[in-house]
């Protein structure tokens, strides 16, 4: 299968996989939320607004490792 068969097109798909990568190295997340100004406790209901995701591709671009 071709990969980009295998990357989701749609932006929230993308958003979803992106804070899931993010939630599954704790440094990370919280290095996240230090520079965000987000809280742990405001994730669940940013994560439903577009900005939220834009900081959060933002954030891993800038922090990808090559």
């Amino acid at each position: 299968m071709p990969i980009r068969d295998r990357i989701p097109s749609d932006p929230s798909a993308i958003g979803i996989a992106e804070l899931s990568l993010l939630a599954s190295d704790p440094v990370l997340m919280r290095r996240f939320l230090d520079l965000s100004g987000y809280e742990t406790d405001q994730i669940r209901a940013e994560a439903e607004k577009r900005p939220f995701f834009v900081a959060l591709i933002d954030f891993i671009l800038a922090h990808s490792r090559p």
